[in-house]
C-alpha cells in the first residue's frame, strides 16, 4: 500500500490534499509531493521512515553542530531542505523530509566529501532549524535558485 492510500484511508490527508498531489506530481511519486506539500502528518512520517529502514528524528527540541554545519554549502542546505545534525560512527546524519530525494544526499556528499546518512525529519522542523541556524536569508537564496531553475 502506498503512503498516500495509507494516508487517505486513515482520514489524515483530505481527498481535495491528494487530488492536488496527484495533479502536481510531473513524474514524481504522489507520496513524494505529500511529502513535499508537508501535509504528511508525524505518525505517518515514523512509519514511513520504519518502512524505509530509517531513523526519524524529532526535531523541535534539537542541539545541531554548528562546526559540522559549517562543512556544508550553505545554498545546497537551502535548495534540498536537507540539514547536517551530527557525525555517528564515521557518517553524517542528515535530516530531511524527502527520503526520496537521493540527488540531494549525492550533491551534498559530493561537495563535503563526506559520506551522509539520511534520518527522516518533519519537513517545517528542517527548514525552521535551516533558517535559525543559517539566517532568514535563506528565503532569498531559495527564491533565486527557484528562479534559476525556470530559466
Amino acid at each position: 500500500m502506498h503512503l498516500s492510500e495509507m494516508l487517505l484511508e486513515r482520514g489524515q490527508i483530505t481527498d481535495e490534499q491528494l487530488a492536488q498531489a496527484r495533479a502536481s506530481a510531473n513524474g514524481q511519486s504522489v507520496d513524494e509531493v505529500l511529502l513535499k506539500m508537508g501535509v504528511v502528518p508525524e505518525e505517518a512520517l515514523k512509519s514511513l521512515a520504519e518502512d524505509l529502514g530509517m531513523r526519524y528524528v524529532d526535531l523541535r527540541d534539537y542541539t545541531i553542530d554548528a562546526t559540522l554545519l559549517a562543512r556544508f554549502p550553505t545554498s545546497a542546505i537551502f535548495r534540498h531542505t536537507i540539514l547536517p545534525l551530527e557525525m555517528r560512527n564515521g557518517s553524517v546524519e542528515v535530516a530531511t523530509g524527502d527520503p526520496y530525494d537521493l540527488e540531494a544526499l549525492d550533491e551534498l556528499s559530493s561537495m563535503s566529501g563526506l559520506q551522509l546518512r539520511p534520518v527522516l525529519a518533519r519537513r517545517e522542523d528542517v527548514l525552521q532549524l535551516i533558517k535559525e541556524h543559517l539566517g532568514v536569508g535563506g528565503d532569498t537564496i531559495n527564491e533565486l535558485i527557484a528562479r534559476e531553475a525556470e530559466q
